[in-house]
């Protein structure tokens, strides 16, 4: 013999699971779409960076050029020693992006106040590659952590599973 409590709780049950899972579908998309602009913010920032420090290096390359062209700056910024295997990963994978920071880095301004100190302008040229080399690394820990913080946060969405009938007590025996 059925209780018609029981089949009452079981299709609240299953209503608020259907509910869940719509919420849970919802959240997961809008999860995704903000990881996918944050990703994508970070990769402007370190596309960025990267052509600041190959703008410097162009320069020291080009005996303290003022105002280094694209070509220029791009083959500057592959020939930089000691560049980690996670920037070359990225400048490999986004190298049109580099070059399109062109636009926004204006490299006769960035140099400026850098050559203008003709004593110090290889040293300080030196240091500031360094520093957005220093500063690229950075963004790019950030953005594997961020990742690693979203599956977590990807998992806790998990809502279906949370709904579930447990019998407390049985009013019908």
């Amino acid at each position: 013999m059925e209780c018609t409590c029981l089949k009452r709780v079981e299709y609240l049950a299953s209503a608020r699971r259907s509910k869940a899972r719509r919420a849970e579908d919802d959240y997961q998309k809008r999860l995704e779409i903000f990881r996918e602009g944050i990703v994508e913010g970070v990769r402007q920032l370190i596309a960025r960076h990267l052509y600041r420090c190959g703008v410097y290096r162009a320069s020291l390359d080009n005996g303290l050029m003022r105002n280094p062209s694209g070509p220029e700056v791009m083959n500057s910024l592959h020939r930089t020693p000691n560049l980690d295997s996670k920037i070359q990963e990225f400048l490999a994978g986004n190298e049109s992006l580099v070059a399109q920071q062109e636009g926004s880095v204006d490299a006769e301004a960035l140099l400026r106040g850098v050559l203008r100190q003709r004593a110090k302008a290889i040293g300080l040229l030196e240091g500031n590659v360094q520093r957005e080399l220093n500063q690229v690394k950075a963004l790019i820990e950030r953005m594997e952590r961020l990742d690693r913080y979203l599956a977590s946060w990807r998992e806790s969405l998990r809502m279906e599973r949370a709904i579930e009938i447990k019998k407390i007590l049985d009013m019908h025996s």
